[in-house]
């Protein structure tokens, strides 16, 4: 239950900086990683949360500049994280892992987006 309240609390804090005027970006980013962290190291994987933490650092740069340049991103992301929440809060494991698999591909494709070769977005 104190997970729980956390990640809703964490989901609160989310949609209050999307919704503001000028988005504190650095901040959000540190939300991101706080729920992404708070439920892998509850997952019973070690060398998963090891991995999403270690790799969460090193496209934190990339992330940041999806966010300013992506004016539906930050929206977008919290709005997935919602729904990796409501998975979990519903005890759909199988849910909460599609629900996060699409979450992270997205992540992903922007990512590569913004490495292509030609991408007007600095890296």
């Amino acid at each position: 239950e104190a997970d729980h309240a956390q990640l809703l609390a964490l989901l609160d804090e989310a949609e209050m900086l999307v919704q503001a005027t000028d988005i504190d970006h650095d901040r959000l980013m540190a939300n991101d990683r706080a729920f992404h962290t708070l439920i892998t190291s509850r997952c019973g994987n070690p060398v998963l949360a090891a991995l999403v933490e270690n790799t969460s650092g090193k496209t934190v740069r990339a992330r940041l500049w999806r966010g300013r340049l992506d004016a539906t991103a930050d929206v977008r992301t919290v709005t997935e994280h919602r729904m990796i929440y409501q998975a979990i809060a519903d005890g759909d494991s199988e849910r909460a892992r599609l629900r996060a698999a699409a979450h992270i591909l997205g992540v992903e494709d922007a990512v590569r987006a913004m490495a292509a070769p030609g991408a007007d977005r600095p890296l």
